[in-house]
């Protein structure tokens, strides 16, 4: 467990560095990944407040997305409950997660953009839509 030097930033930090480091070459970017994807983690923490639910199929948004299992498995591990706190998510937070690649990443921007949604920093400048 976390003993008292760590704070939780610092552990959710270490976890996410764990995943990346495989991936990245230079430990500077490895680092600075971490602390995004840390406090991305930290946020998604927050309880919900009766907002619209992303992973209960019987919520009406989530009805109308029809995300595939992998998204709900990678959404349910990042603690991310509603449609607020999806769109309050980084691409790179979403990346970060294991088995969430840039296929399933590709689903939940095309399906956040049918409803007129985006992730967070997407909104003014989004991606290209990749077609398979």
């Amino acid at each position: 467990m976390l003993s008292g030097i760590l704070d939780l930033r610092d552990y959710f930090a270490g976890q996410a560095l764990l995943r990346i480091v495989a991936v990245e070459g230079s430990y500077q970017k490895v680092a600075e990944k971490s602390y995004r994807l840390a406090d991305a983690m930290l946020k998604e923490r927050e309880e919900p407040s009766g907002k619209q639910s992303v992973l209960s199929k019987s919520s009406p948004f989530a009805r109308r997305c029809n995300f595939s299992g992998r998204v709900r498995k990678a959404l349910y591990r990042l603690n991310i409950t509603t449609v607020d706190e999806l769109t309050d998510v980084t691409s790179d937070a979403l990346l970060g997660c294991r088995n969430f690649g840039l296929t399933t990443l590709q689903e939940v921007r095309s399906k956040l953009a049918k409803q007129g949604l985006y992730l967070k920093g997407e909104k003014d400048f989004p991606p290209p839509i990749i077609k398979e």
